[in-house]
């Protein structure tokens, strides 16, 4: 079906296989992932083309799962794109994307990377609460005990990994009361500083997945 217009169509029960969807448009209609899986173009270009249409029909008919799957195809095959931009993959790609070009593909790439990393490209919440937990309780805690001798508690030195752990939960967290341990240091203040925004960036971040999810509903 290269270049196929689909306007409307209902696809009960439909079985799809070895399929040619290059260019096809979907407009108030589509096929459900699991049949299109394999049956998307090999091109990564043309992929995230078709998956991001798919995507957008999918939501327009309420199919938040749906939807959700398309696009992280779309984004899958994008950064398969920009990838072999970077790599000046083909003819393709070294007519495409000479000089700069190449290196806005990389910057799109590693941008995409990050945001995948950080929240799951604002689809996975189930990364936002691993990175809050591995920030809570490894990272932070292990940054501060290696310059512990920045912290005090009651006046005294001797802050233990507890004590840290304890600081790092009431500091990340939004409007929490401050701990019974305090910086002493520049350096530990920052750590602290640094921690806070963190936990104002991931409440931002939660907000925007509950707005997502109550939009889409």
């Amino acid at each position: 079906f290269p270049g196929s217009k689909f306007y409307g169509c209902q696809f009960p029960r439909v079985s799809v296989q070895s399929c040619d969807f290059r260019y096809a448009l979907f407009d108030g209609c589509l096929i459900p992932y699991s049949e299109m899986e394999y049956n998307l173009p090999s091109e990564p270009n043309l992929r995230q083309e078709l998956t991001s249409t798919l995507a957008h029909a999918s939501e327009m008919l309420g199919l938040t799962k749906e939807a959700r799957n398309y696009r992280l195809e779309s984004i899958k095959a994008q950064e398969s794109h920009l990838w072999a931009a970077v790599r000046l993959a083909n003819s393709w790609y070294q007519e495409h994307y000479p000089g700069a070009r190449r290196w806005g593909a990389l910057i799109s790439l590693i941008a995409s990377k990050i945001n995948g990393l950080l929240w799951g490209y604002g689809e996975r919440w189930s990364i936002l609460l691993r990175n809050l937990i591995l920030l809570t309780f490894v990272f932070f805690p292990a940054l501060l005990w290696a310059f512990r001798g920045g912290l005090s508690i009651r006046g005294q030195s001797n802050v233990d990994v507890g004590d840290l752990v304890w600081l790092s939960i009431r500091t990340i967290l939004p409007g929490a009361t401050p701990s019974d341990v305090v910086a002493i240091s520049n350096t530990t203040n920052a750590i602290l500083t640094a921690e806070v925004f963190s936990g104002i960036v991931i409440a931002g971040l939660f907000v925007t997945f509950l707005f997502r999810s109550i939009v889409r509903r």
